[in-house]
């Protein structure tokens, strides 16, 4: 899936270099990989941005489990640079930004429904505790009339 021609290209590389993205889609789900560079180091992502395949960057940035950071744009878009390639770095952040934030807009709101359930958890505890020591103070306590035993 990922054997690559004599400029190190693979088939997902050349799908997103020259927008098709049906190909893409599909060679992605037969296992081809997304982060195999060319023999220049560009990658997939830089492979469609650089031939202004919008929709194949865009459904790349969406597809992609970890974005790459500004700093790692900035390198490869550096060696790509190298080999005659100009890149608008900012543009390419540009793109990647959003998809970046709502990442992190879907983590934090996670991370605080986790929060929530974990002070629910300790308010039930301290409920279940309190029942059981005021059931302790009674001079009828059995340790089955809370339902735990």
């Amino acid at each position: 899936m990922d054997h690559r021609n004599r400029n190190g290209q693979t088939p997902l590389w050349i799908a997103c270099h020259k927008g098709h993205l049906g190909v893409a889609q599909l060679l992605l789900s037969c296992g081809a990989q997304l982060d195999a560079g060319d023999c220049r180091n560009a990658y997939c992502l830089l492979a469609a941005f650089v031939t202004g395949q919008t929709h194949v960057v865009q459904w790349i940035i969406k597809t992609l489990k970890y974005l790459p950071s500004d700093s790692d744009l900035s390198m490869q878009a550096a060696k790509v640079k190298e080999h005659g390639f100009e890149i608008d770095v900012q543009n390419l952040i540009g793109l990647v930004q959003p998809e970046r934030n709502r990442r992190e807009e879907e983590a934090n709101k996670n991370a605080a429904i986790l929060l929530q359930e974990g002070q629910q958890k300790k308010r039930n505890r301290r409920s279940v505790s309190q029942k059981m020591k005021t059931q302790k103070q009674s001079s009828n306590w059995k340790p089955n009339q809370l339902g735990i035993l």
